[in-house]
C-alpha cells in the first residue's frame, strides 16, 4: 500500500468525535472519519512512512478484524491524515465476551498479537487512551451485530521514533501493563 499524496476535503470536516493518545478524529462527510496524528509531527519524515507499514502489518495479521483505511499523505510529505468508515457501537468490555461470538474473536485477537509480538514487528496497542483508567479495550469496537473491529493500527515498535521516544516508552509500558492485566481479566 502506499499512501495517496492527496488533498484531502477540508469541506466535509465536521465535529471532532474523539480523541486518543496520537489522533484527533473528526466526522469527514456522511460515512467517514478523519483522524488527525499530534504525535506524527514528533516522529517527522519516519511518522508517515510508519503509519503505512503499521497498517500493512495490522493487515496481515489481524486480516478484516482491522478498519480498512486510506492514508493520505500530505504535500509537505511528513504528515498523513487517516480516513475511515465511520462504525458505530461501543468498546470492548468482558460483558460482551459472555457472547461466545465475540469471545472466539476476542480469543482470534489475541492470537494474531502473539503471532506478531513473536515474528518480532512490535505490539498493538489494545487498550487505547479510554482504556487506561476502565475496564475495557477501547481500541476495539464491539458493532452492533457483535463482530470486533480494531480501528488503531499504530504499533508499539521503538523504531525510528527521533525525539518522541521518551514519550512513548513511558506511555507504552503503562499501556503493555495495562493491556496485560485486562487481557488475564477479560478471559478469566
Amino acid at each position: 500500500m502506499e499512501a495517496k499524496i492527496n488533498v484531502y476535503d477540508k469541506s466535509k470536516i465536521g465535529k471532532i468525535i474523539a480523541h486518543g493518545w496520537d489522533h484527533l478524529v473528526y466526522e469527514y462527510g456522511e460515512d467517514k472519519v478523519i483522524k488527525f496524528s499530534y504525535l506524527e509531527i514528533l516522529q517527522s519524515e519516519h511518522g508517515r512512512q510508519k503509519a503505512i507499514e503499521d497498517y500493512l502489518t495490522c493487515r496481515r495479521f489481524f486480516g478484516n478484524y482491522i478498519l480498512n483505511t486510506e492514508i493520505i499523505s500530505l504535500p509537505n510529505g511528513k504528515k498523513t491524515v487517516k480516513i475511515q468508515p465511520k462504525i458505530f457501537g461501543h468498546y470492548l468490555t468482558k460483558k460482551d465476551l459472555s457472547q461466545s461470538s465475540v469471545l472466539d474473536q476476542f480469543k482470534e485477537i489475541i492470537k494474531a498479537e502473539e503471532s506478531m509480538v513473536a515474528a518480532g514487528c512490535g505490539s498493538l496497542d489494545l487498550v487505547g487512551h479510554k482504556g487506561v483508567f476502565r475496564r475495557r479495550l477501547s481500541n476495539i469496537f464491539v458493532t452492533p451485530d457483535n463482530k470486533l473491529t480494531i480501528f488503531d493500527t499504530m504499533l508499539i515498535s521503538f523504531k525510528n521514533l527521533g525525539i518522541s521516544y521518551p514519550l512513548f516508552f513511558i506511555g507504552w509500558n503503562i499501556s503493555k501493563w495495562r493491556q496485560k492485566y485486562l487481557i488475564k481479566y477479560f478471559l478469566s
